[in-house]
């Protein structure tokens, strides 16, 4: 869990035992819980971003503020509260053990991943492209005279002065994760995460002028892959001085998102699952 996050969590956790177990005499505990509970969600939301794994957390802050509030609409003042009975104070605390469980397992079991520091002193800089070949004709598309087209992005050692935003692991992660989903046959929210990675990279970072010169490598991916997935390699090779250009194969890959037009997907042409690898396939590919 990322560190919002696990704050997030520790508090409303001991909040929701005091609330459940507890007997204030007054709503200020729900108050002041629910008020701190709500900035350090505030806090979460904008710094770290809002993920499924944690609605259960969520919504222990809503049942603090509501809890906190509630008093304040009612016309009539409420009746003496009883002493809870020893039964029901037992169930209410299995309860609240099961969903505290329950909501520190979820994002741990379903993390937002992140890539490993860079050991080189190199800066790492980021640039993406689209690239047409008009003398290439696209042999994937139904329309006649259609060019190739290519998505690549470019990693490199950049300046030690870069400065600026990191650049994302997917900028578009939508298409990744439904074409994922599609071929691993796993539901989309397990991929979810994605939109909140971040990578070293600095976008349009300038390139290190430490050398006149830099070694090329290119990066392929596999069938059904994409340009970003060995991500952690790329920029361990990029902060070593290795300029590393990655090309998302287009109709191969699980996606390729061009500007301004219609996401690319694998070209299944009707068939199912590795049927598509077949001989009359790659020749096909290989024309």
């Amino acid at each position: 869990m990322r560190w919002i996050e696990i704050m997030l969590v520790l508090f409303n956790v001991l909040m929701l035992g005091g609330l459940m177990l507890g007997r204030p005499k007054s709503q200020r505990g729900w108050l002041i819980g629910g008020g701190i509970s709500a900035v350090l969600l505030l806090v979460h939301a904008f710094v770290e971003g809002l993920r499924w794994p944690m609605i259960p957390m969520y919504l222990v802050t809503l049942w603090a503020i509501v809890g906190g509030v509630r008093p304040f609409f009612r016309s009539t003042a409420r009746a003496e509260r009883k002493p809870r009975q020893r039964w029901k104070t037992l169930i209410l605390g299995g309860v609240g053990v099961v969903y505290a469980a329950v909501s520190i397992a979820l994002p741990l079991l379903f993390p937002v991943f992140s890539f490993a520091e860079p050991t080189s002193p190199y800066e790492i800089g980021t640039v993406t492209y689209h690239w047409t070949d008009s003398a290439r004709e696209e042999k994937f598309t139904k329309t006649s005279g259609d060019s190739r087209e290519l998505m690549v992005q470019i990693w490199y050692p950049a300046s030690s002065e870069a400065t600026g935003k990191k650049a994302p692991y997917l900028s578009d992660p939508a298409p990744y994760i439904e074409g994922l989903h599609e071929f691993l046959h796993l539901p989309e929210f397990l991929f979810s995460g994605f939109n909140l990675v971040n990578t070293h990279a600095i976008a349009n970072a300038g390139l290190a002028d430490t050398e006149s010169k830099y070694p090329v490598l290119l990066f392929s991916h596999g069938f059904m892959g994409y340009r970003n997935q060995n991500m952690f390699q790329v920029e361990q090779l990029a902060s070593h001085g290795y300029i590393v250009v990655g090309i998302e194969h287009a109709y191969s890959s699980v996606a390729s998102a061009f500007p301004d037009k219609p996401v690319v997907k694998f070209d299944l042409e009707g068939k199912m699952g590795y049927e598509q690898m077949k001989y009359s396939f790659m020749d096909r590919r290989n024309e």
